[in-house]
């Protein structure tokens, strides 16, 4: 494909996502599959599609893994159901949401066929008065005007009638319903599943959501709904709440989608691998981290993806002589400044702040307690066995809680204890 032939590609590409009104990232594939570690929620989903669910809501925080769980999830049961997605996230007002929800094609059918059906109906009255064009403006305002709540439910018809016409081996439904629903003749067998995503992210209002939600077809549909609360953070226990009464209310079957540190520390270290392409033997320097339970998959990446400018700044200088102890403590320094910010702890004291890298006294918190123990093994073992250890509190602190520039002169001043370390371990090894 020639440059100019890629452009035009790429033109047509935007022109479709914003008349489609899909995200930047939506077409982004991310390199990770974590699908297989909520197996039982796949399994949940499986049963609840099996007996032909009306709704069913995915819930869980933002950036928990829903849209990366449903888009492996369409991939593996494609056989039996047929997935059609609508994202919402640049949608303003209810009456678009109808529309989106609906498809262009299909409103634009139907709002065809009724200015058609007023022209057929007033050249055969041949005279038109007051009754007669107030009738068709009030036929076009419901339908293409008043929140096209009605011209949706008459495109969801028109499919489903279609659909069943085209069963009975009517070859023009068959065609009408390749047309309406862009899918071809083997998807009449399949279960139409609609996944609504984003509509958190959308600018409708908050009844305006719910009302939508409630008047969803489901004649021969299933509707799987993506819905986020923010994150685990025990203030806000009473929006999760109020989401799921809210889901309870409209008879829907719920899946959550609860973040644990076990999943988040297999993401990270598939991560850093892939990404980095470290090897199979590469260790992080956390041992249980608990407080990756706190974080998002996506926050997790993102937090990564910070690490990597550090990663790509220093790999090839002197610093790769430590092995993996420098690159350690550029991880820690980032996970802690992610950790402080997430827990809003950046602006707390000084003697306070320590703790998360040194060790603690009865009258930590538990916040604190529990990173500063998921990094203790390897501070001891691969950084502080030397002779820094009599000093090794204000030395963590001029690694992990002051500037960069500290940090690289902590490396600089030390560089030879790990190299000396490294040339004995390679002696022994050749004995």
């Amino acid at each position: 494909m020639s440059s100019d032939d890629h452009n035009m590609h790429e033109c047509r590409e935007n022109f479709l996502r914003l008349v489609l009104k899909d995200p930047p990232l939506m077409k982004s594939k991310s390199s990770q599959s974590y699908f297989e570690s909520y197996i039982k929620n796949k399994n949940k989903l499986d049963f609840y599609l099996t007996n032909r669910e009306k709704l069913i809501f995915l819930i869980g925080p933002s950036g928990c893994g829903k849209s990366h769980f449903i888009e492996n999830y369409k991939k593996s049961q494609n056989k039996e159901y047929y997935f059609k997605t609508k994202n919402f996230i640049g949608i303003s007002r209810l009456n678009e949401a109808y529309l989106h929800l609906s498809g262009y094609l299909k409103s634009l059918i139907i709002i065809f066929s009724l200015i058609f059906f007023i022209f057929i109906v007033s050249n055969i009255i041949e005279y038109y008065d007051f009754e007669f064009i107030s009738l068709s403006i009030l036929l076009f305002y419901i339908f293409a005007v008043n929140k096209f709540n009605i011209t949706y439910a008459c495109s969801e018809y028109i499919s489903f009638f279609s659909k069943r016409m085209a069963l009975k081996g009517l070859p023009i439904m068959s065609l009408a319903y390749q047309i309406l629903e862009k899918r071809n003749i083997s998807y009449l067998n399949k279960h139409k599943v609609m996944i609504i995503e984003d509509l958190d992210c959308s600018s409708l209002k908050e009844n305006d959501k719910w009302a939508l939600l409630s008047n969803l077809w489901n004649l021969k549909t299933t509707y799987i709904v993506l819905l986020n609360y923010m994150n685990l953070d025990c203030s806000l226990d009473s929006m999760r709440f109020h989401l799921l009464q809210k889901c309870e209310k409209l008879e829907g079957k719920m899946i959550e989608f609860n973040p644990s540190w076990q999943l988040n520390e297999m993401i990270m270290i598939e991560y850093l691998r892939s990404l980095f392409l470290l090897n199979d033997e590469f260790k992080t320097p956390f041992y249980r981290p608990a407080w990756l339970e706190y974080f998002t998959p996506r926050e997790l990446i993102c937090t990564i993806d910070k690490f990597k400018y550090d990663f790509a700044q220093y790999k090839f200088k002197k610093y790769g002589e430590t092995g993996d102890v420098f690159f350690n403590c550029i991880l820690i320094r980032t996970f802690l400044l992610a950790y402080m910010d997430k827990q809003c702890l950046l602006n707390i004291d000084d003697t306070l702040k320590i703790y998360f890298v040194g060790k603690e006294d009865s009258a930590t918190p538990q916040i604190i307690k529990i990173f500063y123990q998921s990094i203790e093994t390897f501070l001891s073992n691969d950084v502080f066995n030397r002779e820094q250890e009599e000093t090794s509190l204000a030395i963590r602190k001029q690694i992990f809680l002051e500037s960069e520039e500290q940090l690289l002169k902590f490396f600089d001043e030390n560089l030879n204890n790990w190299n000396k370390n490294d040339e004995n371990a390679s002696e022994k090894t050749d004995r």
